[in-house]
């Protein structure tokens, strides 16, 4: 038996991404192929990354990301 989980991953949503050890904004989600588009602002870091690389981001990385204390 083969379980499929399908994730809606937002437009302008940040999560923790899983392969560049940080928090990142999405950019643009394709739904179809969940496959996401993200950047993070302070650095230059513009990728493509799968659904499953993502996950919601805690309240301290959201406010690290946003550079607030």
């Amino acid at each position: 038996m083969c379980y499929v989980v399908y994730m809606k991953v937002n437009n302008g949503a940040i999560y923790h991404s899983k392969s560049n050890n940080k928090a990142v904004r999405v950019v643009r989600a394709n739904q179809a192929e969940s496959i996401a588009y993200v950047k993070h602002h302070k650095q230059d870091i513009e990728a493509e990354v799968f659904f499953s690389d993502l996950v919601p981001a805690t309240t301290e990385q959201i406010k690290h990301y946003l550079g607030k204390k």
